[in-house]
C-alpha cells in the first residue's frame, strides 16, 4: 500500500473508523475509563528521536514499560529500493483501548534529512494516535486541520526517471594512528549501485581495504601487520509471487588473509518465504538455496598442494525472524557444502533475541556456533608468531563460537514525558 493512500485514509478516517470500532463516549459519560491522557509505550526497533516526539505530542503520557500502557506503539523498519526507508507502526491497543488496533506505513526519501525524516515519523505517530485520544477527555483539545492540494497536486502524474531507479553510493574513510612505538593506518573505499521494483531487484558492490600497524619490538625491530582485501559483487533477483523469489549471485574477490589471489563465486539461486513478503517488517521465515561453482587461485600453495581449483558447490540458508510486543528474535542457519568432497563444509547456527519477562525485565542473549569443515584455502606450512597474533592469516579450526546475555531491571516512575537536553554530552 502506497504510503500517501494510508496517511490520507487515517487523516480522512479516522472519527469513522473509531466510531465503526467502538463509539466513542463523550468526555462525561460513565463510559469514559481513561480520564486522563492516552498511557503510550514506545516501542522503537528504529531510528526514532524520543525526545523530538514527546516534545511535538504532549498531550498522551508516554511510559517507560508496556504493562502500564493502553496503546503498545511498535515501529520497524526496513529499505526501500531508492535508498531511503519504510517505517510499519503497529499501534497495538491494551487494557480498555483493547478493541482499538491499527498499522501505518511512513516512507522517507533517501534525500531527507535527519529533522525532515523524524518530523515525517511523528506526523504519522499523531495520525495513529487519533482514534485513541478521540476517547478521551483530551479530545476537546485537538482540532483537525486539512489543506486542500492545489490544482496542480491533483493533476500531477509521475515524472519520467531519467534514472530509472538506479541508486549510486560512493563511500570512503581512513584511520591513522599511533604512539611512541606503535603505529597503524588503514583506507577503505565501496562503490555500489541497486535498482529495485517490486518486480526485480539488482545490486551491483565492489569495495577495498588496505590496512597496515607497525610494532617496535623489545629488541629493537620492527614487525608489520598487512591486511588487504578488494573485490566485487552482483546479485540478481526476480519476484515470482508473494511468497517465492528466484536469482542468482557471482562474486570475485582477493583476500591476503583468506590466501586467495583470486576467489570467484557463480550460484543462482531459489528463496521461499513461509509469510507474504509484506510483512517482513514483523515476522519472516525464509529457505533459500544455491548451486553454483566456485574457482579459487591462491596466493601460496595449500595445505592440501593446490595453487588453484575450481569446485562444485551448493548452499542453505534458513531465518526466522520476529518483531513482536513481548520482544524481538532472530534465528537461523546457514550451511555450506564442496560437492566434489562432501567432508569439505560449514554448519552455523545463528540466533539473538531480547524478551520482556515482566514489568521492568528485560532479557537478551545472542549467539552463534559453527563446526567448519571448509577451509580448503589454509596456507601450508605452520604459521609464525607474528601471523597469529597479528592475524595476518586464516587458521585452521574445526569450530568457531560467540555468546552472550544480560538483564535489565527498571523501576519508579512509570511516566517518560519530560525532555531535559543539558549535559547531554556528559551522558
Amino acid at each position: 500500500m502506497k504510503i500517501h493512500v494510508v496517511v490520507l485514509s487515517a487523516l480522512l478516517l479516522s472519527a469513522p473508523v473509531v466510531a465503526a470500532q467502538e463509539p466513542a463516549a463523550a468526555p462525561d459519560q460513565e463510559s469514559v475509563q481513561n480520564v486522563g491522557p492516552v498511557r503510550v509505550f514506545l516501542d522503537c526497533r528504529t531510528r526514532c528521536d524520543f525526545d523530538f516526539i514527546r516534545q511535538e505530542i504532549p498531550y498522551v503520557a508516554w511510559v517507560r514499560d508496556r504493562q502500564d500502557a493502553q496503546v503498545h506503539l511498535l515501529i520497524t523498519r526496513q529499505q526501500t529500493g531508492a535508498g531511503g526507508r519504510e517505517n510499519t507502526l503497529a499501534f497495538i491497543g491494551l487494557q480498555d483501548m483493547a478493541s482499538v488496533s491499527d498499522t501505518l506505513l511512513q516512507v522517507s526519501s533517501p534525500t531527507d534529512t535527519d529533522s525532515e525524516e523524524r518530523e515525517k515519523l511523528t506526523r504519522t505517530i499523531a495520525l495513529g494516535l487519533i482514534p485513541y485520544v478521540a476517547r478521551t477527555p483530551q479530545a476537546a483539545g485537538l482540532n483537525v486541520s486539512w489543506t486542500e492540494p492545489t490544482e496542480f497536486e491533483l493533476e500531477a502524474v509521475e515524472e519520467s526517471d531519467p534514472w530509472n531507479s538506479w541508486i549510486f553510493r560512493l563511500r570512503t574513510s581512513g584511520s591513522l594512528g599511533g604512539e611512541e612505538r606503535t603505529q597503524d593506518y588503514s583506507i577503505s573505499t565501496s562503490v555500489s549501485a541497486n535498482r529495485t521494483t517490486e518486480d526485480v531487484k539488482t545490486e551491483i558492490w565492489t569495495y577495498g581495504r588496505y590496512a597496515e600497524s607497525s610494532f617496535e619490538l623489545s629488541d629493537g625491530s620492527t614487525t608489520t601487520g598487512l591486511r588487504r582485501d578488494y573485490g566485487a559483487s552482483l546479485l540478481q533477483v526476480w519476484s515470482l509471487g508473494d511468497h517465492w523469489s528466484i536469482g542468482g549471485e557471482t562474486s570475485a574477490g582477493h583476500s591476503l588473509y583468506g590466501n586467495y589471489d583470486l576467489r570467484a563465486w557463480i550460484a543462482p539461486a531459489l528463496e521461499f518465504s513461509v509469510w507474504p513478503y509484506v510483512e517482513a517488517t514483523r515476522r519472516q521465515l525464509t529457505f533459500l538455496y544455491a548451486l553454483g561453482v566456485q574457482h579459487s587461485d591462491y596466493i601460496e600453495i595449500t595445505i592440501f598442494g593446490e595453487t588453484q581449483e575450481t569446485r562444485p558447490a551448493q548452499s542453505l540458508f534458513a531465518a526466522l525472524s520476529m518483531n513482536e510486543p513481548w520482544g524481538n528474535a532472530t534465528v537461523g542457519l546457514e550451511a555450506f557444502q564442496y560437492l566434489h568432497d562432501l567432508e569439505r563444509h560449514r554448519l552455523e547456527l545463528f540466533g539473538r533475541m531480547n524478551v520482556r519477562l515482566f514489568r521492568g525485565l528485560d532479557f537478551n542473549v545472542s549467539g552463534y556456533f559453527a563446526r567448519v569443515k571448509d577451509q580448503i584455502n589454509l596456507r601450508a606450512g605452520e604459521a609464525t608468531d607474528e601471523e597469529i597474533l597479528l592475524r595476518q592469516r586464516e587458521l585452521g579450526t574445526d569450530f568457531r563460537y560467540g555468546f552472550s546475555f544480560g538483564l535489565s531491571y527498571r523501576f519508579g516512575s512509570i511516566f517518560n514525558n519530560a525532555v531535559n537536553p543539558r549535559f547531554e554530552a556528559l551522558d
